[in-house]
């Protein structure tokens, strides 16, 4: 049975599957027609640049979930027959060794040790003095670390060399730490005992979140999103509309997302109606399907420690988008 494999690499490469080669582009969508192997299919891949040494990735396609080991690779199943690989980072050929400083952090009613590494990717390490630890790592060089904490809960906010911040909002309960979230941001201001950050979103309609981190009595956090209204501007063309739509929705900006619309479609949607029906998504992107029209859109999900994907087409009237069918 054949199949189609597509390949996302970050970075130039060769690669090998038994005694053929190819050379893939970065940041290129590289396809490729296979016979679907009866186990296991070995394909190797050796970066252009010294640093980085090749891997070779055993990956089965009649059970994907074997495939998440591979933690600098996503695995997408687009439909049956159908896979992205998408690669996040490649191994390098040599072990760096982390400047690691220590310093004690009292929250939580437990006494914890924060290891981490300064002008270096950022690393940190917290244990406790219960013997519980958590580990976190980021690829982001920090020049730059300090912390806020209430009750159970401790925010790690970095400087990074790039003139960006890194926050790590953590928790530690009934013996056991829980990263809630981290992230890079754009900006970060402090006011006492207040934190609020900013993020861009990067999108069309230059959305940003804002964070408030409020360490008075006890701790709260609130976030809200907001826009530039000075550029935000209406994409006109039809082969981008979709992908303005859904960067709308992926927002919640249904106000902008409706502008989109066409008065028929829109009046026939409320707010809940949009947002389960493409839920929540990670990322999207034109569909790979052989035969697929420009307005067929691949909407990817996380699925445990996989992806899966949803095919949307967008039809049009009068540039506006008069009907959205998930095939």
């Amino acid at each position: 049975m054949d199949f189609f494999l597509h390949i996302l690499p970050i970075k130039d490469c060769l690669l090998k599957i038994g005694n053929s080669q190819s050379m893939l582009k970065k940041n290129k969508i590289n396809t490729f027609l296979l016979s679907m192997p009866p186990t296991n299919l070995a394909l190797s891949f050796l970066p252009t640049e010294q640093d980085f040494y090749e891997q070779t990735v055993l990956l089965n396609f009649k059970k994907p979930e074997l495939c998440s080991n591979f933690k600098n690779i996503q695995l997408v199943v687009f439909a049956p027959n159908n896979f992205l690989l998408k690669f996040q980072d490649y191994p390098k050929s040599q072990t760096k060794s982390y400047n690691i400083k220590s310093k004690s952090i009292s929250f939580a009613s437990q006494s914890h040790t924060l290891y981490y590494s300064k002008n270096d990717n950022f690393f940190i390490r917290l244990e406790s003095s219960e013997g519980q630890y958590l580990d976190l790592d980021y690829n982001a060089i920090i020049t730059q670390l300090d912390h806020k904490q209430n009750g159970d809960t401790l925010l790690l906010y970095a400087k990074t060399n790039n003139e960006k911040y890194l926050t790590a909002l953590i928790q530690y309960q009934n013996k056991h730490y829980k990263c809630i979230n981290i992230e890079q941001i754009d900006l970060l201001e402090i006011d006492k005992n207040k934190i609020t950050t900013y993020k861009s979103l990067n999108n069309t309609a230059h959305h940003g979140i804002i964070k408030e981190y409020n360490f008075d009595n006890k701790f709260t956090l609130t976030t809200s999103l907001v826009s530039d209204p000075d550029g935000t501007t209406k994409i006109q063309s039809q082969d981008l509309i979709p992908y303005a739509f859904l960067d709308a929705i992926k927002a919640k900006d249904f106000d902008l997302a409706r502008t989109y619309l066409s008065p028929t479609l829109s009046q026939k949607l409320s707010d809940d109606h949009l947002s389960t029906f493409f839920d929540e998504f990670d990322f999207f992107m034109q569909s790979l399907l052989p035969n697929a029209s420009k307005n067929d859109i691949a909407l990817i999900y996380p699925q445990g420690n996989l992806f899966v994907t949803k095919i949307f087409s967008f039809y049009f009237q009068d540039n506006q988008i008069s009907n959205i069918i998930e095939k």
